[in-house]
């Protein structure tokens, strides 16, 4: 409705505007028709101060001046002399009247439109700024949604709650938010062993299952960690990285070992896991790991799948050598050390 009332006070200036030209035009050239409609007077002063001097001068040198006598009138002619004068004298006055009222009534109508549109203008002015004021409100209100449900994501992932993961996510959470140690949702579902939810979480953001935290620990490090073989397994089946190294160099293997939980050792080895891996600090090895954990039975496992016992950490120590330092007396290596003797 504004746009049409806008338009159509545009439209009217430009319709109105070409006839009030004219109008003005006319008046100041004389192209009136004064002759026909004006007394002489108002022809007069309308064309200027030009045509009263020679009407002056007409007089001064006319034999009719007072200063000679006046011809006595013909019959009928001052009558209808008058008559005819007065006549044209006064129909050309209200003709001039009526343009003036019609000039003036057009520009009246002008200036009510144009006093309309710029009312329309300034209320549309209004509406933007509404407009611009609600968005930015709405955008504010988005992002605390989100901020409020990304913490909801991290809080449903740790207690295994998909129904509540998913509506985090439609709620605007990323799913790669992370909390202050750098842990996605992904993350966190795997270190407790919700595996519905982590199916879910990897069917969104397949890439999560590369993703590390501040410590370089994937989904697959943290479930080997735990013990939660039923998520090692699903990590696996999704195509997590075994060989996956954390910052000191530790891959899944090494976390189940140090933690002595066979069941994902076993399944570690099964998906191509490397027995012999040294961490790039330490130089230790999965055997490293158990043996100063005092695992006998993961010992065991790891030497059944032919760890190498002969080899050595950044201090030159063997499997053995770390079993005796920690008094793991029931860990047995070997039936004597390989390395130098300990310090």
């Amino acid at each position: 409705m504004h746009i049409r009332s806008v338009l159509g006070a545009s439209w009217l200036c430009v319709l109105l505007l070409p006839e009030l030209l004219a109008l003005s035009s006319r008046a100041v050239s004389g192209s009136l028709p004064l002759a026909r409609y004006a007394s002489p007077r108002l022809a007069g002063r309308l064309r200027g101060g030009a045509g009263a001097e020679d009407k002056r001068a007409s007089r001064a040198t006319s034999p009719f001046h007072p200063r000679h006598p006046t011809p006595p009138p013909e019959a009928g002619d001052s009558a209808g002399g008058t008559d005819r004068g007065g006549g044209a004298g006064a129909g050309g006055g209200t003709a001039l009247t009526d343009e003036m009222l019609k000039a003036s009534d057009l520009l009246q109508r002008v200036n009510i439109e144009l006093g309309e549109t710029e009312a329309l203008m300034q209320e549309k002015q209004v509406i933007d700024t509404t407009c611009e004021e609600l968005q930015a409100s709405k955008e504010k209100a988005k992002a605390e949604l989100a901020k409020h449900s990304a913490a909801l994501l991290l809080a449903a992932a740790k207690s295994g709650d998909s129904p509540s993961v998913q509506e985090a996510l439609d709620n605007g959470a990323p799913s790669d938010f992370r909390d202050q140690d750098g842990m996605n949702a992904l993350h966190h579902a795997a270190a407790c062993g919700h595996t519905e939810t982590i199916q879910l979480l990897a069917s969104l953001d397949s890439g999560g299952l590369s993703a590390s935290a501040q410590d370089g620990s994937t989904a697959l490090h943290l479930a080997s960690y735990y013990g939660h073989h039923a998520a090692v397994a699903s990590l696996l089946k999704l195509g997590a990285d075994v060989h996956a190294q954390d910052v000191e160099g530790s891959s899944a293997l090494h976390n189940a070992a140090y933690r002595g939980n066979g069941d994902v050792i076993k399944q570690l080895l099964d998906a191509g896991a490397d027995v012999n891996a040294q961490q790039a600090k330490d130089k230790l090895t999965p055997l490293h790991l158990a043996s100063l954990a005092g695992y006998s039975h993961t010992v065991s496992l790891l030497l059944s799948a032919d760890a190498d016992r002969s080899l050595l950490n950044i201090d030159g120590k063997s499997a053995q050598d770390l079993a005796r330092e920690f008094a793991h007396t029931g860990v047995q290596v070997s039936s004597h050390s390989l390395a130098s003797p300990s310090v």
